[in-house]
């Protein structure tokens, strides 16, 4: 499992950027993204 957070800049495109579950706590729910791996890759994605 691998969890991302929509990292946004002056630029306003968000970007994925791969996170320690830690760090969870500096940013908002809505940001975070957590992505279950498969052999064949990414089979499954939820948003909180």
């Amino acid at each position: 499992m691998k969890i991302y957070i929509r990292k946004r800049d002056e630029t306003l495109i968000p970007e994925l950027v791969e996170t320690k579950p830690s760090a969870l706590k500096k940013v908002r729910l809505e940001d975070v993204i957590i992505m279950l791996d498969d052999v064949d890759g990414y089979k499954y994605v939820d948003y909180l």
